[in-house]
């Protein structure tokens, strides 16, 4: 073989063997890259089932007070912005701790989940119903103007839970008291909407429960009032 064979057969091999380095080069860069996709898209789906987690309520997967107080705050800007009102239904089951004693806090459960399903059959995709814990539940509302009959859509809730909702061992129906407050500026805060239906919703178990109160309403010892009695 003559030198000129040589050099030649030499560098044939070089480029084989640059070949096939490129080649495992690509094969390893595109296992690390795919390795990578999953690792973020593994850490993308951490994130957002824990951003899940803390927004919603762990029993009936609705807006929980952190998601709720949000949404309030965005609803009043819009209202402030646009003209429109903004309403908030405090709502308290009524005589709930009974339920829970005759038949016990796992049906108590599967009632508070099927209560909140209630409400939400009978609201817009709009509107926000939360669970702010034990059986009190807030629905935020979104109206054309200030003046709009909030009270309607209240009643219409509070009638759903008359409704037998069918669970084991028979079905269950409720009552509920309502709170209602209606911000007519957009300029109050939700810890302030908040507490004012709360108010109204104290009002409304001193009156016989069942009841819907359209807030405001000022009564200093109101708190201490419906912790005793309620």
């Amino acid at each position: 073989m003559s030198r000129e064979d040589s050099a030649q057969n030499r560098d044939r091999t070089y480029a084989i063997l640059g070949g096939i380095g490129m080649l495992t080069f690509a094969v390893l860069w595109e296992i690390r890259w795919q390795r990578l996709i999953r690792a973020f898209s593994q850490r993308d789906r951490s994130v957002e089932q824990w951003t899940e987690r803390a927004l919603h309520d762990p029993l009936t997967s609705m807006p929980n007070r952190t998601l709720l107080a949000d949404r309030i705050e965005q609803a009043l800007i819009r209202a402030q912005r646009q003209g429109t009102g903004v309403a908030l239904l405090f709502i308290d089951l009524d005589d709930f701790k009974v339920v829970n004693d005759t038949y016990g806090h796992l049906v108590g459960d599967r009632l508070l989940i099927a209560a909140g399903e209630r409400f939400r059959q009978h609201l817009r995709a709009s509107d926000t119903a939360a669970r702010l814990g034990g059986d009190e539940f807030v629905v935020l509302l979104e109206t054309r103007s200030p003046d709009d009959p909030v009270e309607l859509v209240a009643e219409r809730l509070r009638r759903a839970l008359h409704v037998p909702l069918l669970l084991d061992p028979e079905p269950i129906s409720l009552n509920a008291s309502i709170g209602v407050i209606v911000s007519s500026s957009g300029t109050d805060s939700p810890d302030d909407m908040l507490d004012q239906a709360d108010r109204a919703l104290i009002k409304a178990k001193q009156s016989g429960k069942d009841q819907i109160v359209i807030g405001p309403v000022d009564e200093p010892s109101v708190e201490f009032e419906r912790r005793a009695t309620v």
